[in-house]
């Protein structure tokens, strides 16, 4: 990109170098989000599982303070694996 001494072609180019800026700033997001990301583990009948007790609140009973409650209960076992087909509808674009 040539912006000429008198910077006069600055309303023309600008479109074009704030397009440039924001897919390197999105990719470098992506790169560093990237490295965070593990493949999902695959869960067989058989294994032994623990379970988060973030939403259980059956867990806080007879408990003085959430802050002592294990994050986690179990291990359980999984006695079957449940594939659920949901079909949600088309996401909306708020972008036009």
């Amino acid at each position: 990109m040539f912006i000429d001494y008198y910077q006069e072609q600055w309303p023309e180019w600008l479109g074009t170098a704030e397009f440039a800026y924001n897919n390197k700033v999105q990719e470098d997001m992506r790169r560093y989000a990237d490295r965070h990301r593990v493949e999902a583990v695959e869960y067989k009948v058989g294994d032994l599982m623990l379970l988060s007790t973030k939403d259980l609140k059956w867990q806080m009973v007879g408990r003085c303070s959430e802050k002592l409650t294990e994050q986690f209960v179990g291990p359980y076992k999984i006695k079957a694996i449940i594939v659920m087909n949901c079909q949600f509808r088309p996401l909306t674009s708020y972008h036009s």
